[in-house]
């Protein structure tokens, strides 16, 4: 409180208080300094709260804007923490590219483009792209260029239960030899079955053979009925099962003269429901979808709802109508 002295010569204190309470906007309080030395009357003047509030107001904006800034910065920090960038691995190889994205704490899902004119194992493209930020422990899909690798069938071996012992000494040396010995069961190679190519280009045709595992030879024909170019038949035969990296020989029409000038359209191969793989070995699953005649791609990704190896899905599903020459993608846990 601020404390002021007036000149009492003219004897209106009240009126010059009342002048001064207007002009500050203050509460005055007359003192009375009778029982002190001083004779002169004081004035005590409290300051306004309309003064203080604007400070306190201030005082109280900073102080909100600062923990504001910093609750800013510590959830940026946060964020960085637990992001990360994908990086950009297209154009490499998939080593370098599994590097690349294991340093940055992001795991791979890899998927194969076996009609890709780039060098096997060069990362085609990524999934989500490179430069996009994702959580660490994500999964990025990365498309490689190639076949996806085979995966091996053990072997299974069986081995006989042991003899019972004798009491000659003939017998229990028969009997260990017995229980010595195992027989080893391999798991047979999955036939290729040779699809229907008639009336097919030579090209679609070897393209076919081709994803089946098998090697074209070709042979000339004639039919003046048919265009030039169109696969006359096969041998063997369409239907015959034949073992893979087996020789196929495709006759072409190569007539010296064409009665017709009319393509005639080729036949849509006939569509039937795709079986239910899910649960299966994914070897013997793409051994038989080759075999008829379809071009598998391979995913392998992480999960624990079956056995490695084992299909998780197929796309399209089971049900779904599918024809010779159709792409499968065949999901696989790792």
């Amino acid at each position: 409180m601020a404390k002021y002295e007036l000149d009492d010569s003219d004897g209106n204190l009240e009126k010059l208080a009342a002048q001064l309470e207007k002009i500050q906007g203050s509460d005055i309080e007359l003192v009375d300094n009778s029982d002190t030395s001083d004779q002169r009357p004081q004035i005590k003047v409290a300051s306004s709260p309309q003064q203080v509030m604007p400070i306190v107001f201030a005082g109280v904006v900073g102080v909100i804007i600062l923990v504001a800034l910093a609750l800013f910065l510590w959830s940026r920090n946060q964020a960085n923490a637990t992001s990360v960038i994908v990086p950009n691995v297209v154009g490499q190889q998939l080593p370098e590219a599994r590097k690349a994205m294991d340093d940055v704490r992001l795991k791979l899902t890899l998927l194969y483009d076996s009609s890709s004119t780039l060098p096997s194992g060069t990362v085609i493209s990524t999934n989500p792209a490179a430069a996009t930020r994702m959580p660490v422990g994500s999964s990025v899909s990365i498309t490689v260029a190639g076949s996806a690798p085979a995966i091996s069938v053990p072997s299974a071996t069986i081995t006989p239960p042991t003899g019972g012992k004798t009491g000659s000494t003939g017998s229990n040396t028969s009997s260990a030899t017995s229980s010595s010995s195992t027989t080893t069961t391999t798991i047979p190679v999955a036939m290729r079955t040779i699809p229907d190519l008639t009336n097919l280009t030579e090209d679609a045709a070897r393209q076919i053979l081709g994803s089946l595992g098998l090697r074209v030879t070709v042979a000339r024909g004639e039919n003046k009925k048919l265009p030039n170019n169109v696969v006359l038949a096969t041998n063997p035969v369409a239907g015959a099962e034949v073992r893979p990296g087996s020789d196929v020989e495709i006759t072409i029409n190569f007539p010296a003269t064409s009665t017709s000038t009319v393509t005639p359209p080729v036949p849509t191969p006939t569509k039937v429901v795709l079986k239910d793989y899910v649960g299966k070995s994914g070897a013997i699953v793409m051994e038989e979808l080759k075999a008829n005649g379809y071009k598998v791609e391979v995913r392998i990704v992480s999960t624990n709802i079956t056995a490695s190896g084992n299909v998780i899905s197929t796309d399209p599903p089971a049900g779904k109508l599918v024809s010779p020459g159709d792409k499968i993608t065949v999901t696989v846990a790792k």
